[in-house]
This record gives C-alpha cells, sequence and structure tokens, in this order.
C-alpha cells in the first residue's frame, strides 16, 4: 500500500496535483517536520514511518526543479521499498546504546520472512548451515575455492531471486548479527513451546557459522579464496559486509517485480543504502547536516570506508536489475562522490539507462 499520507503532505494544493515553486517549497518544510517527527531520539520505534518521511523528503528535494514529474514515482517505490523491508525495531539495553548512532537504530529487516525460516524444522535448518560452514571451513583450511552466492543459488535450485532472498535474510548484517536478538525475544515471548523451542534451537545453529566468518572473513579479512560475491567482471573495491550488496540487489529486484521501470527500482535501492552512509559520514565530519541537508564535500581518502560501501551498494542495485555491466568505474564514482554526495546520489540513476 502507498503512503498516502506522505504524498497527501507533498500535494498539499486542495484537491490537486501541483509542483509549483510554492506549493513545493511549503510541501518541503511538512515533510521536514514528519522527518523530524519520526526520526527523532524519542521516536526511535518509529522506524518505517521515519524512512518513509525521510524519502518523500529526498525525492521532493533532489527532483522539485529538475525532474518534478519523477517524484510521485520516486516517492512510490521507495514507499514499496519500506513495505519490504518489513523493518521491526529491536529493543535495545540502555547500557548498551550505541551513541555514535544519532537515530539509536538497532533494526531488523525483513521480519517475517526471517521468522518464517527460523521456524524451518532444526534437522532442515542446520543441514543447510552445515552447507556454508563446510565450504567456509575448507576454503581457510585448505585454501580451496568457495562461493557463498553460489552456495545459496545451489539451494535454491539456481533461482535469482531465491537465493537474493535467503541471503539478506539469513545474513542482514555479518558484523552485527543484531537479529539474533530479535528471535531470542520473538522465542521467548512465544506461549507456543514448538515455536519457542524451534527458533532457539536454529538461532543457535546459525551462531556457529556466524562467530567464525566475522572473526575471519570481516574482521581480517585475509582469505582471497573465500567469494562472498558473484563474478562482477574486474570489479575492485566491494566492502566485505554482504549486506550493503545483497540488500540493495533484492530490494531493487522485488520493486522491479512490482512493475517499477530499472531506473526508479534501482534508484530507489541505491538511495536506501547511500543514505545510512550518509548517516554515518555526517556523524564522522561533525558537521549536522544529514538527513535534511546534503552532505558537504568530502575527503575520499578519508572516509574511504564509506565510499566504498557505497560503492558497494551501487553495485548491487544495479545487479538486482541486471544492469551491473553498466556500472561506473570505482575512480569516476569516487570522483563525483566525494565532491557532491547528494547531487551525485539524486543524479545517478540517469547514467546508463
Amino acid at each position: 500500500m502507498k503512503k498516502a499520507l506522505f504524498i497527501a503532505v507533498l500535494m498539499i494544493s486542495q484537491g490537486g496535483v501541483s509542483f509549483s515553486k510554492e506549493s513545493g517549497t511549503q510541501s518541503v518544510f511538512n515533510l521536514m517536520d514528519s522527518v523530524k517527527r519520526y526520526c527523532s531520539e524519542s521516536n526511535t520505534s518509529h522506524s518505517a514511518e521515519c524512512l518513509s518521511a525521510y524519502f518523500s523528503y529526498r525525492c521532493t528535494v533532489n527532483y522539485l526543479t529538475s525532474d518534478p514529474a519523477y517524484i510521485v514515482s520516486c516517492i512510490n517505490a521507495t514507499s514499496d521499498l519500506v513495505n519490504e523491508l518489513d523493518l521491526t525495531q529491536v529493543e535495545v539495553d540502555p547500557s548498551k546504546v550505541n551513541h555514535s548512532d544519532p537515530l539509536q537504530l538497532r533494526q531488523v529487516a525483513f521480519t517475517q520472512k526471517l521468522i518464517k525460516t527460523f521456524l524451518t524444522p532444526p534437522s532442515q535448518f542446520k543441514a543447510m548451515i552445515d552447507r556454508y560452514i563446510f565450504g567456509f571451513d575448507r576454503a581457510y583450511r585448505f585454501s580451496e575455492p568457495y562461493s557463498l552466492w553460489k552456495q545459496a543459488l545451489q539451494d535454491s535450485a539456481w533461482k535469482r531471486e531465491d537465493a537474493l532472498r535467503t541471503i539478506v535474510t539469513l545474513f542482514q548484517d555479518f558484523a552485527s548479527p543484531g537479529y539474533l536478538q530479535f528471535l531470542e525475544q520473538e522465542a521467548l515471548a512465544s506461549k507456543n513451546k514448538w515455536k519457542r523451542d524451534t527458533i532457539l534451537e536454529n538461532t543457535r545453529t546459525i551462531a556457529e557459522f556466524y562467530l567464525p566468518f566475522i572473526e575471519n572473513k570481516i574482521k581480517k579479512n585475509n582469505n582471497p579464496d573465500y567469494l562472498i560475491y558473484q563474478k562482477l567482471g574486474s570489479v575492485k573495491h566491494l566492502t566485505p559486509l554482504a549486506h550493503h550488496f545483497y540488500t540493495p540487489a533484492y530490494l531493487a529486484l522485488r520493486l522491479k517485480k512490482l512493475g517499477y521501470d530499472s531506473q526508479t527500482a534501482f534508484y530507489a535501492a541505491f538511495l536506501f543504502n547511500s543514505s545510512y552512509e550518509f548517516i554515518k559520514l555526517d556523524k564522522k565530519m561533525n558537521t549536522h547536516r544529514w538527513p535534511l541537508q546534503d552532505p558537504l564535500p568530502f575527503s575520499a581518502v578519508k572516509y574511504s570506508l564509506q565510499a566504498e560501501k557505497i560503492y558497494t551498494g551501487y553495485l548491487g542495485a544495479l545487479y538486482g536489475v541486471g544492469m551491473e555491466h553498466k556500472a561506473l568505474n570505482y575512480q569516476y564514482f569516487l570522483k563525483r562522490l566525494s565532491a557532491s554526495p547528494g547531487g551525485f546520489v539524486s543524479s545517478v540513476h540517469h547514467y546508463g539507462f
């Protein structure tokens, strides 16, 4: 369902659709208020509402003067993207709040898909995870080539969408498997003993894969034989944090299946990925601009980690719509991104389409 509330505040000219300079400016103020209301620290549980308000704001300010006809398509696509994400805010222990995140967000994505996956009979679930563990161990102990993507594809009967769904559901964020906390809470809150026992057992099973994976592949990143991604030609500069690639890829694919053109499906997924990296960039630069103002130009060397993650998301979103072969090379991408972060992100959907 479209977020009619945010489209309504965008189009405040009673009874009509208007993108005049005056009404557009007024609607931006309404959207700014929505972003502030839903994205404040006291409303961190409103993560979906925050994203919807933010995307509506960004779609408006990015295209109000350059391409006003694109605003509604952009808002609709990002609204459906938020629905596809199916976010749940995990209750955070106040003593463990990460104060480097101004929104204090600790979220689980694809909630219903995740719960369904962890309700798989434990023997079947363990057999699946064991295949990932086996490939990981062989790659690290005997330097045998292994591909996480190929394993997911194989398990999904070579269906691309199913493989992407498996990865984004099981391996949402390798560096911080916060959803394990959510699953434990979900299990312990259930009055159904079978559901509780199944989720808890499967949670323990996947932890056996996560712990060595994080230590060896994410922290040390020292084994070229263990491939997280599919072959993407000569592309380099991809972060080992797989969610930066696979989540935009899956979301772009889903949006395209919902009927959006490739350009719009790609852009919505890329905007999602780049936006939360801009939050971190803004915090590191101590500029206090994001999300209501574009980030300032930044040093591509000093903030190369954020740039690498944004580029990974860019490739993932392109891959989701089957356009990865049209990707800009990293050096050109980096030059444009660092010189004008917001402007480049809002214009990049024109490249290659």
